[in-house]
């Protein structure tokens, strides 16, 4: 009777637990296997990415090395101006020699015009005295025309100084850009 009894207690036992163990595992199995099948989603879809972000680093850094070499030549192209303008300077400096000495040379000569009707009058020869006038009127000419060309070289100069000052003065921030962008993307 004993044994009976155990034996029945050993199927009652059998019959009542063992299912849910069973079951159990089953839905750990199954829960697990959804972890894992999410898990393979999430890998595929991280390395899809992965490879999007790899293509489009790729490609900002190709953009990026465009800019810079267009920034290079624009920096190249100031240094090629600020020496364009130092030559103007020096040619200046020369010009302005030989105008102080054709403006003394103006003024003596605008002094001897207002004397011409009398020399006119009191010459010998008036076709010396007409080819001196001449020549003294041409000088004049060339020394008025000397003037406004280094005036005008003068504005132009100028000009160029302001423009390259403006062109330093923006492409400053510029490099400043690309410096912070080049750091973001390589580290």
């Amino acid at each position: 009777m004993k044994r009976l009894l155990l034996l029945t207690l050993v199927i009652f036992y059998l019959l009542t637990f063992l299912p849910f163990q069973i079951g159990v595992s089953a839905d750990e199995l199954g829960d697990i296997s959804a972890k894992l099948e999410e898990l393979q989603k999430s890998l595929s879809s991280s390395e899809a990415a992965t490879a999007n972000n790899e293509k489009q680093l790729a490609g900002l850094t190709t953009q990026l090395d465009q800019i810079k070499s267009q920034v290079s030549a624009i920096e190249n192209n100031i240094i090629e101006k600020e020496k364009d303008i130092s030559k103007g300077e020096a040619m200046l400096i020369q010009q302005k020699k030989i105008l102080d000495s054709r403006v003394a040379s103006f003024y003596k000569h605008k002094g001897r015009s207002k004397d011409a009707l009398l020399q006119v009058i009191l010459s010998d020869n008036l076709s010396t005295l007409l080819k001196q006038f001449t020549y003294q009127q041409n000088l004049l000419n060339d020394d008025r025309t000397m003037i406004v060309r280094v005036v005008l070289q003068v504005q132009d100069i100028e000009k160029k100084k302001v423009k390259l000052e403006d062109e330093k003065s923006r492409l400053e921030p510029i490099k400043a850009q690309i410096d912070k962008q080049s750091t973001f993307l390589f580290g």
